[in-house]
């Protein structure tokens, strides 16, 4: 170790162990401790100037490196899908698809089928008829007389449209009307023409429609929107199939021609054009849950093209010529550079139109048909079919064949029609109000009576007991004894009760969209099997929205849960009440609104549907005495059979709607008892009063038909009372919700 005594080079006395000297700085221990850099005076400049080179090239290759990898592993900006000039025609000239593009159609009646105005001649040789029919006849000839005139003022041609509504809201089926009619005017085509008689339907609901139909702009934008939802491109079927042109874009790969954005938009599958009525719903009508936007039932589109006036062939009127119609022409044309009679009609504001532009001719469009199930038609012909020229105008010399937009014929199944993705096909949507919740109207505690139901209501048969042929057969037979070999009739205690609490009860029964706000709502927290036990019986329609990728779905619309529900009510039935419905399935739904409305919901006791029904007073209705009310009876509407429930709006003078009549309804008596209230609309109308209960418990029930009800005595003078077909009681059970103040 060394010694603490002197630098050997300058002499420095040190007092203790130094590494270094502190005077002249010489190493004292070489061995262990090396001598600090002292730097050489007057370094080099280039030497200072490569090291700090180095140091920034490091430091710029480090940047480089952190670049890359943000570049390599972030998601990347989505870029504008077409380039600017693609979308020039677009941002200057468009024609966007708002609310104020849609067209108000009130309800009315649809006829359906053919016609021939230019065989229309009065049969003198039938004026001396007398009697009601013939009297109906003539209002109906003059109506049409009136509608028909150009001259007619507005107001009167109001008021025919009015007698003809009358005429047939007075007869049991229009096919009676329909037949006075064709005893006035001799409407009775060729023999070598297609042969049919028009048909009416009523609808009962309002609605809208697009007045053109959908163009290329307006189905790009739905595209557009549905990839910024998604992140990806669309799916192959969401794009048309005669969009050839890149957009250099990997939003949407495809695009029309430059200059058609104003053209239809055509070779849309039909579950396509439903996803688009999802996205106009959910972007444009912010989701509103009493709003359905959808595609239009083939009623709704002959009632919004022919309106009331069963002498047009066509929406302008009873032949071809005359019209702005693209029928066989190679081209589809804009639905903007329209005339009529060389006036430009972009507003289509033409009354021969009602405010539509399209509705024969251009493209053919997407509509649900009823009469198959599921069926799926195009309506309107197509300007690609050289089919209408052939069958719609007939030889010189005679009559057209009859063939028209509004008749079988015109439309056409596509799977058997077009090839190659419906090339030929568009579509327009329209918009339905369907409230998604009930609405409620308080009723007051008070006093109830109960009054015995008619004669003639026939429980089931006893188990053991001779079938309804054999029972009828027998000799003697009255109902009395009929009833003493079926199961009790139901009885109640007393006629006389009391309502102790004040309640609110729905204005209407349960509709199928609301009932379908239920199963949505559900739907997270069940498998596809739990979900389908809660499917009522008459949902048979197939629910288009089941897909194998569901991610294929961005806008669902109101048909959610797609992947789990596979029926649906039929199309245009938003507001219909709801039909087969078990108990188990409606305190279901009364749970399930209990915890929405933080009240108490439960279907109602007898006594609270008879206070809600009728009040302080005792009538068997609960608008009166009057069972020929148009509420009474769905079969009373201007309908073919069979009759069906239909949709009913409550008023001011009537606040709480079908009570009486259309679905029957399931109510509690107090002894727990189950029950069927108000009757149903396939039962005669004497029988369906508000005192109409049956038990739920039954399979089925029949009426009595008696000689008062029009029933023909056989050769032997027989006039006994007779029995009808059975009916299945679960066919028609319906329901609907009381509320207490009571919280949830």
């Amino acid at each position: 170790m060394l010694a603490p005594a002197g630098c050997p080079r300058c002499g420095t006395r040190l007092e203790k162990p130094y590494k270094y000297c502190p005077n002249c700085a010489y190493r004292l221990r070489p061995d262990l401790f090396p001598a600090p850099h002292v730097p050489a005076a007057g370094a080099p400049l280039s030497q200072s100037v490569v090291a700090l080179g180095g140091y920034l090239l490091f430091a710029g290759m480090l940047l480089l490196v952190v670049f890359a990898g943000v570049r390599l592993f972030a998601r990347p900006p989505t870029p504008d899908p077409v380039r600017p000039e693609v979308m020039r025609p677009r941002d200057a000239d468009c024609i966007p698809l708002t609310l104020a593009e849609f067209v108000d159609v009130p309800a009315g009646i649809a006829f359906w089928g053919l016609y021939d105005p230019r065989r229309e001649s009065v049969v003198e040789s039938r004026a001396e008829e007398a009697g009601e029919a013939r009297r109906q006849a003539d209002q109906v000839v003059g109506a049409l007389a009136e509608i028909g005139d150009d001259t007619a003022a507005a107001e009167d041609i109001v008021e025919a449209r009015q007698v003809i509504r009358e005429a047939l809201d007075r007869h049991a089926s229009v096919r009676e009307a329909l037949r006075q009619w064709a005893d006035a005017f001799d409407i009775a085509p060729p023999q070598d023409s297609v042969v049919g008689t028009p048909e009416a339907y009523y609808l009962e609901d309002p609605f809208r429609m697009s007045r053109r139909e959908v163009t290329n702009d307006q189905y790009f934008e739905f595209l557009r929107a549905w990839a910024r939802k998604t992140g990806r491109s669309p799916p192959l079927y969401l794009v048309p199939a005669k969009w050839k042109r890149k957009t250099g874009s990997r939003d949407v790969p495809r695009i029309y021609n430059d200059g058609e954005g104003d053209f239809p938009v055509v070779g849309i599958p039909f579950d396509a054009a439903l996803e688009f009525c999802g996205w106009f719903w959910e972007e444009r009508l912010d989701a509103d849950p009493d709003l359905v936007v959808d595609l239009p039932t083939w009623k709704e589109y002959v009632l919004a093209a022919r309106g009331d006036r069963i002498d047009y062939n066509f929406p302008w009127g009873p032949t071809r010529d005359g019209g702005s119609a693209n029928l066989g022409s190679p081209l589809l044309w804009s639905v903007k550079s329209r005339t009529v009679d060389g006036k430009p009609i972009d507003r289509v504001e033409h009354e021969a139109y009602n405010g539509f532009l399209d509705l024969v001719g251009n493209a053919a469009e997407w509509v649900y048909y009823w009469r198959d199930d599921g069926a799926i038609l195009a309506a309107g012909w197509s300007y690609e079919d050289e089919w209408v020229d052939r069958v719609s105008v007939g030889d010189t010399g005679r009559p057209a064949r009859l063939v028209t937009p509004f008749a079988p014929e015109g439309f056409i199944p596509v799977s058997t029609w077009l090839e190659q993705e419906q090339r030929a096909v568009g579509f327009r949507p329209v918009i339905r109000r369907a409230p998604a919740l009930p609405s409620f109207v308080p009723v007051t505690a008070g006093a109830v009576r109960h009054r015995p139901a008619p004669r003639g209501l026939v429980p089931p048969e006893r188990p053991g007991t001779e079938g309804p042929d054999e029972v009828e057969s027998s000799e003697p037979e009255t109902i009395e004894q009929i009833l003493a070999q079926r199961e009790p009739p139901v009885s109640f205690a007393s006629e006389t009760g009391q309502v102790e609490r004040g309640f609110d009860i729905s204005a209407t029964e349960i509709t199928n969209r609301q009932y379908l706000a239920f199963l949505a709502a559900i739907a997270p927290g069940q498998t596809k099997a739990d979900l389908e036990a809660y499917v009522p019986k008459r949902w048979e329609r197939k629910n288009l929205f089941v897909r194998p990728e569901a991610r294929d779905r961005a806008y669902y619309g109101y048909y959610v849960p797609w992947e789990k529900l596979e029926t649906l009510y039929q199309a245009g039935q938003e507001n219909v009440p709801v039909q087969g419905i078990t108990i188990h399935q409606a305190e279901a739904y009364a749970g399930w609104l209990s915890k929405r409305m933080d009240r108490r919901c439960s279907i109602p006791t007898a006594a609270q549907y008879l206070r809600a029904a009728r009040g302080d007073g005792d009538a068997p209705y609960p608008w009166g005495d009057d069972r020929n009310d148009p509420e009474l009876r769905p079969s009373s509407r201007p309908e073919p059979p069979p009759a069906r429930a239909f949709s009913l709006a409550p008023t001011a003078l009537r606040p709480v709607v079908g009570l009486a009549g259309n679905v029957a309804e399931f109510v509690r008596e107090d002894d727990g008892r189950l029950l069927l209230a108000g009757g149903f609309y396939d039962l005669p109308t004497r029988l369906v009063t508000l005192d109409c209960f049956l038990d739920a418990a039954w399979n089925t029930v029949q009426f009595a038909i008696e000689p008062e009800d029009g029933l023909e005595e056989d050769d032997e003078g027989d006039d006994r009372p007779r029995l009808s077909e059975s009916f299945r009681l679960d066919y028609y059970t319906g329901f609907r919700i009381v509320r207490l103040p009571d919280r949830f």
